[in-house]
């Protein structure tokens, strides 16, 4: 059985602006992104900005030197967040 660790390195009344669900959804989508490819997963807010409503997932694997960084970018026009590596 594999087990992911996700650490979440924010405060949730910092996405007050940001729609629940959308919030919810971005969250889950960097929390289980890459299966069982990585075993550790850092979650942090983007501190370029206290109004950037950016998200930055950090993955690694304790077994080898796997990393891979994965970030949602927040539309306000659009109102959802999108994926980039």
């Amino acid at each position: 059985m594999h087990t992911r660790t996700i650490a979440y390195h924010f405060d949730g009344d910092q996405f007050r602006d940001v729609p629940g669900d959308q919030f919810l959804q971005a969250i889950g989508y960097l929390s289980w992104w890459g299966g069982s490819a990585y075993d550790l997963v850092d979650i942090h807010k983007d501190s370029l900005s206290t109004k950037n409503m950016d998200l930055i997932a950090y993955y690694s694997n304790s077994k080898d030197d796997s990393k891979f960084v994965l970030g949602a970018v927040w539309r306000k026009d659009m109102k959802e967040y999108t994926f980039h590596s």
